[in-house]
């Protein structure tokens, strides 16, 4: 089992490699990869996938009213 960011498996795979692992759009790939979003991919022994976000909860910032 080998753990790494997503952007650094778009590095080594390409994003139209690291989409079809996922059965999503390269496009999707992209704009995940250039807002620095916190994903990381599992990539089991089997050679499948699976990938987890972390991110703030809540999500935005409750507005002065």
């Amino acid at each position: 089992m080998t753990k790494l960011s997503l952007s650094k498996l778009v590095d080594e795979r390409g994003q139209a490699a690291v989409a079809k692992l996922f059965n999503i759009s390269a496009p999707a790939i992209h704009k995940a990869v250039e807002a620095n979003r916190n994903i990381t991919v599992t990539i089991k022994k089997d050679g499948s996938v699976e990938a987890k976000e972390i991110c703030p909860f809540p999500r935005q910032q409750k507005k002065d009213h």
